[in-house]
């Protein structure tokens, strides 16, 4: 994960969006992809907790779990993932490892670019609710940091899900899953907009 200011922010501005739900997941390493499915609507056992809330982090369903193994199956053969790389491996619910190593592996950029090429996202819209003077959009080719203002117009954007670096507890992702109404048709926003810096995928270290 990276390194975070220990600045506290105001409110992600994307919250307060009424369409916009901070929904939490489990931590056990999978936290990156388990929000990423709650955003796409496939995760089962994500509970809505906003910042400050309290609310207790949820276990995953044996489906979560079996969803999180076969979505690593699927990143671990494309090309945006080094053959080093150990995405395999999953949280240890089976107890087959020692306890220090219970946790699956944790994504990072390139996982989320390979995420973005296996559910045909535009994008992946990576909040930190810390530090949230820039706002990091990852797609399949390039890393962008946007301004808040121009990360908050995507939450309107049907090819995008958005998550979050928490401020509640260190190394963890949270969803930030967007409910659109059916009488209103979804706008998609370009990740040009507002774009503070840009970097080609192919040298993000």
């Amino acid at each position: 994960m990276p390194s975070r200011s220990t600045r506290l922010s105001t409110v992600p501005c994307v919250l307060k969006n009424p369409r916009v739900q901070r929904v939490r997941v489990a931590a056990d390493g999978s936290c990156w992809l388990y929000a990423v499915l709650a955003g796409l609507g496939k995760l089962e056992h994500g509970v809505a907790g906003g910042i400050g809330k309290k609310t207790p982090l949820p276990r995953p369903t044996l489906k979560d779990r079996e969803m999180d193994k076969e979505v690593r199956t699927q990143l671990s053969k494309t090309r945006f993932l080094s053959e080093k790389d150990d995405v395999l491996r999953v949280p240890d619910y089976n107890g087959d490892r020692r306890v220090d190593q219970f946790l699956g592996s944790f994504g990072g950029v390139h996982h989320f670019a390979a995420l973005c090429h296996v559910f045909g996202l535009q994008s992946i819209v990576v909040w930190d609710e810390v530090d949230a003077e820039e706002v990091m959009v990852v797609t399949d080719t390039f890393v962008y940091f946007v301004t808040p203002a121009a990360a908050e117009l995507m939450a309107e954007n049907p090819s995008t899900v958005h998550i979050a670096y928490s401020r509640e507890k260190e190394a963890h992702v949270e969803a930030y899953v967007q409910s659109r109404p059916s009488d209103r048709p979804p706008q998609r926003t370009s990740v040009l907009s507002g774009v503070l810096s840009a970097v080609p995928l192919c040298q993000w270290a």
